[in-house]
Formats: C-alpha cells, structure tokens, sequence
C-alpha cells in the first residue's frame, strides 16, 4: 500500500513538474496595446484678408481734414477746446487712421495730441477702434457701425495707471459737418467738426 501512495505521489509530482515546466515556456501573454490616439485636429490655417473689409466702405466718409470747436472738461475745469483731426486710409486701406492735435488750451501743460486707429473685425463682427495720445494715455472700443446717423463706440482707457470707463459718439450731419461727445471716466470733451 505504501508503494501505491509514493507511486501516486511521484506520479502526480511527475505531471505537476511536466506541467509547471511547460508553462515556463511559454512567456505570459503580452499587454494588448493601448488604444491608437486620434491624431491631433489641424488647427485651421489662418486665411489674412489681402484687401481692406467692405464693412469699412460706410466710414468713407470720416475720411479729409475736420476743424473741431467745443468745450471739455479736466480735473473739473471747463475749457474751450478747439483742434484738427485729419482722417485717411493707411496699411493698404486696412486700417483708417485719424491724427488729433488741439490747439494749446490755457490751463494744459502741453498741446494735446492724439491717433486713432479704426478698423473691422471680421471674427467678431464689430468695429474697433485702438487709441493713442502723447499723453501716456491708451485705448481700445468697439461699435456695432454706423446706426442711423450715429457711430457708438465704448470700451476700456488707460490714463496713468488709472483704467476708466470709456464712451464716444460720433453723429453724422452731413458728409462734412459731425459731433463728437466723448466721456473718458468724468472727463468729457463735445465739440461740433466741419470739413
């Protein structure tokens, strides 16, 4: 009987290592890749207009040399105001560019003198105006266009380190007579311009 068991046990000893020696063999099943990524989306080529928006055509008319008499008020003084503001196409009409210059005003440290830069902004579909002076001051509006007679701009300026609220409406009279009322934070400037 004894013989019996130790023929059983080595039997099964003998299966149990032929067994354990064939699955030595064999390598243990590869991880199954991961799954392929999409490849990145092409991000769409940047297509840059080569001629100047016809959104732009209805300010045409902006375009010559206009004399400006009004008032403005600084600091909470009033004061006449008086200047320039000569308008043209530039950058290959992409862009229409206007050059302010007051005349000296009594009370000003130093004659006043800025640019504005006006131009349509297809993605969004609005105008933009970016503005600029030799005072430090700096700024950027939009408008919807020109409504009616009226050219509504607001936006954000900078004068000093200070940021305002900013707010100009242009109202056409005729193709050379406008107005200009303008609100940079509590300075306003009005002023009637005429070709």
């Amino acid at each position: 009987m004894k013989t019996v068991k130790t023929f059983v046990t080595l039997a099964a000893m003998l299966v149990a290592g032929t067994a354990l020696a064939q699955g030595a063999d064999k390598k243990p099943a590869a991880a199954a890749p991961p799954p392929a990524e999409k490849p990145a989306a092409k991000p769409p080529e940047m297509a840059m207009p080569m001629k100047a928006p016809a959104e732009m055509d209805p300010m045409k008319w902006m375009v010559g040399t206009w004399k400006c008499d009004g008032k403005q008020s600084m600091g909470g003084k009033e004061m006449p105001a008086k200047g320039t503001y000569k308008m043209a196409w530039d950058l290959d009409n992409m862009w229409l560019v206007g050059h302010y210059e007051a005349a000296k005003a009594k009370g000003m440290p130093k004659t006043f003198k800025g640019v504005d830069y006006y131009t349509y902004d297809d993605g969004k579909k609005e105008y933009v105006q970016l503005s600029i002076d030799n005072m430090g001051g700096w700024g950027k509006m939009t408008s919807k266009g020109l409504e009616g007679d009226k050219l509504a701009w607001t936006g954000k300026a900078m004068m000093g380190a200070k940021e305002i609220d900013s707010k100009q409406t242009i109202t056409k009279k005729s193709d050379k007579e406008l107005t200009v009322d303008i609100a940079n934070g509590d300075e306003t400037y009005n002023a009637t311009c005429k070709k």
